[in-house]
């Protein structure tokens, strides 16, 4: 997401989102979802690289959830 946010900043001026899902990888043999880790880690962790890169309206999509929304708010809220 932080890649596409950065060109994407570089050719409006309009505020961008960011709306990406958990990061977890969906297997389809086993039907199974893992979790994300090393350099994607979690959404607070690209929180502010998002912001850095233009992101002004920041959810989550699929498999995202509750925490995840609480733990973004809290930390653009200071907390």
């Amino acid at each position: 997401m932080t890649p596409a946010l950065r060109t994407l900043a570089a050719l409006t001026t309009l505020p961008l989102l960011a709306y990406p899902n958990s990061g977890e990888h969906y297997d389809a043999v086993s039907k199974t979802w893992h979790a994300c880790d090393g350099e994607h880690g979690s959404l607070i962790g690209q929180l502010d690289a998002w912001r850095q890169s233009g992101a002004r309206l920041i959810g989550g999509c699929c498999r995202t959830t509750p925490q995840d929304i609480r733990a973004i708010a809290g930390q653009l809220a200071g907390r």
